[in-house]
């Protein structure tokens, strides 16, 4: 015989310790064997559960579901546990387990009704996308109505989870309290308050829905806005409607209490948060406020060449939020920040009519003009790509020294092979003179 102290000496045979301990223990160990059968059984065929999906099942579904009868196993097992050491331990009995009994399967019962709300709104979201596929143009309607309704039950499921776990915390604090005469009190005071603040939260659920539909369809439409940008009116319109929401809930709940000066105080510290946060980003936000100007294609366009401060050609690529990107002469690609851009004189080469191409050279002062002019048409003979509308000019601009320098101004029309165009230009004249006996051009 072996005992430990303050425990009940376990006596084989004893017919009090088998009645008060011995057949509690055999059933409590049957309760966990047929707990673990339990959770045998829903891990071997869970997976045919999800293969069977339906009106109101779905893979998703059976997941959460899977998780929440495992959970509740476990609760269920962890209470058998500390019940079985309570039988042997009269300590732990009297000291431990019967002061927390009430607290435990509270606590058991609040997780549970939780979980039973989110399955019912699980259950009812796929419902509401069940019938959101059906393809009946006239059920339109129907299905919209539908949906909303199903979205309110959940909310309302919700609600209802969160009273009844808050009437079982304060009964387990309060046991003298007559709850449901105080909540009767609390509502009829306060009624109106409560339901501004639900009616506020499914307004702006349903605003957040309405823009993000509406901004949504404007995606496929819109030439001027890129996607991303789109994304960014949609994240920014909510973020501001649910900012708004939150400063007006918490001032009405603090007014219920009396504490409106604190609400108040508590507005003004989040206004001067954003303040702080929109200062700290400034240049992210001037650089985004910048892009939104140059989204549209009043300036420049995609696949069109600018020149910025006269300085930066190349064609542009992509339009984004803080820069625009641009593909270089010399193919190299080149993330301009959209400040920039707008701080910049930008010359739309793509708009301009096609380019002007400009070549100077310096012949002798002896060399009569005739000659040289004669030399210059004959070249541009040769040179493919010029506008036929624009003629080339042919002009003397300078006399250094002994020399006379001329300049050659040809006009193409598509700026794409202006490189080429100038290239050829400079070959021909090259050939031209070098035929024509001259050996050095300065």
């Amino acid at each position: 015989m072996v005992g430990l102290p303050s425990m009940i000496f376990l006596d084989i045979g004893d017919e009090q310790w088998m009645g008060e301990v011995g057949w509690p223990l055999l059933f409590v160990v049957f309760l966990l064997v047929a707990n673990l059968y339990a959770w045998s059984y829903i891990s071997r065929n869970i997976e045919k559960i999800r293969s069977a999906e339906g009106r109101f099942m779905d893979r998703e579904l059976v997941n959460y579901l899977e998780k929440m009868i495992k959970t509740l196993i476990l609760i269920f097992s962890v209470f058998l546990i500390i019940y079985s050491i309570s039988l042997v331990w009269e300590d732990f009995r009297e000291n431990v387990w019967e002061p927390s009994l009430q607290y435990f399967v509270d606590i058991a019962i609040i997780i549970m009704v939780f979980m039973v709300a989110v399955l019912l709104v699980q259950i009812l979201r796929r419902a509401a996308l069940s019938r959101g596929r059906q393809t009946d143009p006239e059920g339109a309607s129907v299905r919209g109505t539908a949906q909303v309704i199903l979205l309110i039950i959940g909310y309302l499921i919700y609600v209802g989870a969160a009273m009844i776990s808050l009437v079982i915390i304060v009964s387990a604090l309060y046991p003298d309290m007559d709850l449901f005469k105080e909540i009767g009190t609390f509502l009829s005071d306060h009624g109106n308050v409560l339901v501004s603040v639900i009616a506020i939260f499914i307004a702006i659920h349903f605003a957040t829905k309405l823009i993000d539909e509406i901004l949504e369809d404007y995606k496929f439409k819109t030439k001027k806005f890129n996607p991303q940008v789109i994304d960014l009116f949609k994240r920014s319109a909510k973020y501001v409607l649910w900012a708004i929401a939150l400063m007006t809930v918490m001032y009405s709940i603090f007014a219920m209490f009396n504490l409106q000066d604190i609400g108040f105080l508590l507005i003004g510290l989040f206004i001067v948060l954003l303040l702080v946060a929109s200062f700290i980003s400034y240049h992210a936000l001037r650089n985004i406020s910048c892009g939104m100007a140059l989204m549209g294609p009043s300036i420049y366009d995609l696949n069109e060449r600018i020149v910025i401060d006269g300085t930066l050609e190349g064609d542009v690529v992509q339009k984004n939020l803080m820069f625009t990107e641009l593909k270089l002469l010399d193919g190299t690609f080149v993330n301009v920040p959209n400040t920039k851009m707008i701080d910049s004189e930008i010359f739309n080469v793509s708009r301009s009519g096609g380019k002007d191409i400009c070549v100077s050279i310096a012949m002798s002062f002896s060399t009569p003009h005739s000659e040289v002019e004669g030399l210059i048409e004959k070249a541009l003979e040769k040179v493919g790509g010029l506008s036929k509308d624009i003629p080339p000019l042919i002009m003397v601009t300078d006399i250094d020294g002994d020399k006379m320098v001329y300049k050659v101004k040809v006009h193409t029309d598509d700026i794409s092979i202006a490189d080429k165009v100038r290239s050829d230009l400079l070959i021909c004249i090259q050939e031209a003179f070098h035929q024509a006996g001259f050996e050095d051009l300065y």
